[in-house]
């Protein structure tokens, strides 16, 4: 069986934009470019030798900014997908603002790159209760599939849903849901892979994670951002001794390590390509 690999495009000050209350950070469109082109350099060349494609989760406003960053992606055959257009919880938003944003964003990286959009995955997996809205929203606007589904509980900043079965299956309205992996202990859904998990676990858990899934035929979610595999990042003035911990310990050349030895006992793919595979599609 074939895992499918996934990175959240955006930059590191984006990604942590719950601690300014979802405010536009000074100088965040200037920092965030020129963090997301050193990162993507290193990661492209770090794929390209393992031979793995991923699914790059794009924020719109990134290429609406540099079309020449997804254009890149495209050129080394993976996949651009949908992040939205700015990283915010989606569940905080009207209904309107919601229908305006699904179909925004896939328009501006569609017409900026010439790239089909297949794919959509919410800022903090923030879908919560207005989940029917937008996955119908999503449907209505032609995506094959949404990754916004983490059914755990317990995180701070998301975590949603956590009674959902970790199982990819198509919706009654056409749309299939891939949600991210979790292990189930005792009847409670544990989160498995990428992001902190990969970075700040033992590599063990996760290959063992990676392995109990394929075994009970449940396919391998890995997730993960640009700063944490390629190493820069910007640093945050408002971030504490924990918070650093938390967002950039074992970035970089470990993750890289951590991730290399999940390539050396499976396959990894895109999204898409993986949905081809299975006959989703």
């Amino acid at each position: 069986m074939r895992n499918i690999l996934s990175i959240d495009l955006e930059g590191s000050i984006e990604g942590k934009s719950a601690i300014y209350n979802n405010k536009t950070i000074l100088g965040e469109d200037k920092k965030s470019l020129y963090e997301i082109r050193k990162n993507l350099d290193i990661i492209l060349e770090f794929l390209n030798t393992h031979k793995v494609k991923a699914t790059f989760f794009t924020l719109s406003r990134i290429i609406k900014l540099a079309p020449e960053i997804g254009l890149q992606i495209i050129q080394n055959n993976h996949e651009l997908a949908s992040h939205g257009f700015r990283h915010l919880f989606l569940d905080q938003m009207s209904d309107k603002e919601i229908e305006e944003y699904v179909y925004s964003s896939k328009s501006i990286i569609e017409d900026a790159t010439g790239s089909k959009i297949y794919g959509f995955r919410a800022p903090f997996f923030s879908v919560g209760r207005k989940k029917e809205l937008i996955f119908d929203t999503l449907a209505k606007n032609n995506y094959v599939y949404d990754s916004s589904i983490f059914p755990i509980k317990g995180h701070d900043l998301y975590g949603c849903h956590w009674d959902s079965p970790n199982e990819i299956k198509r919706l009654n309205n056409g749309l299939i849901e891939m949600p991210l992996s979790t292990l189930n202990v005792l009847g409670k859904n544990f989160p498995a892979l990428g992001g902190g998990y990969l970075r700040l676990l033992p590599i063990s858990f996760s290959r063992f994670s990676l392995k109990h899934l394929n075994n009970n035929n449940k396919v391998g979610l890995v997730y993960i951002h640009p700063y944490e595999i390629g190493g820069n990042y910007s640093e945050h003035v408002k971030s504490n001794f924990l918070q650093k911990i938390r967002f950039y310990r074992n970035i970089g050349n470990v993750t890289r390590q951590k991730m290399t030895s999940l390539f050396n006992i499976s396959k990894f793919t895109s999204h898409y390509e993986f949905l081809k595979d299975q006959k989703f599609c």
